[in-house]
């Protein structure tokens, strides 16, 4: 499940490489959002850009609630501001697992540390 590399930092640099690169390529969800589906949270507040890949736990007329798996926090947000997940976010594992604590990564999965199953 873990790619090389596999350190915390060197995983969060490839995430935030490949957060910017894939920003213009997703597909908007608007009309079509569905709870489970995985995206990615693209706001534009200010002078600061946020870039997160999200799960969406719940829709309402235009406002969605979703989950942010490499942070581990929810945030409320228009269906505007999200897109599909584009193809190379999905084979990063989420930086939550290696938040959690301290492990080996060879060793451990991600679905033994977050007792679930894995989301993709």
């Amino acid at each position: 499940i873990f790619s090389n590399p596999t350190t915390m930092a060197e995983q969060a640099k490839v995430l935030k490489d490949a957060l910017v690169s894939s920003a213009a390529t997703g597909e908007p969800v608007s009309e079509n959002a569905a709870v489970n589906q995985l995206v990615l949270y693209n706001c534009t507040g200010g002078a600061e850009t946020t870039l997160a890949r999200a799960i969406i736990e719940e829709l309402e007329e235009n406002i969605v609630k979703i989950y942010l798996f490499d942070e581990g926090r929810t945030v409320l947000c228009e269906r505007e501001e999200l897109v599909k997940l584009p193809a190379p976010l999905l084979a990063i594992p989420p930086m939550l697992v290696y938040k959690l604590a301290d492990f080996d990564p060879a060793v451990c999965q991600a679905s033994t540390v977050l007792k679930a199953e894995t989301v993709f």
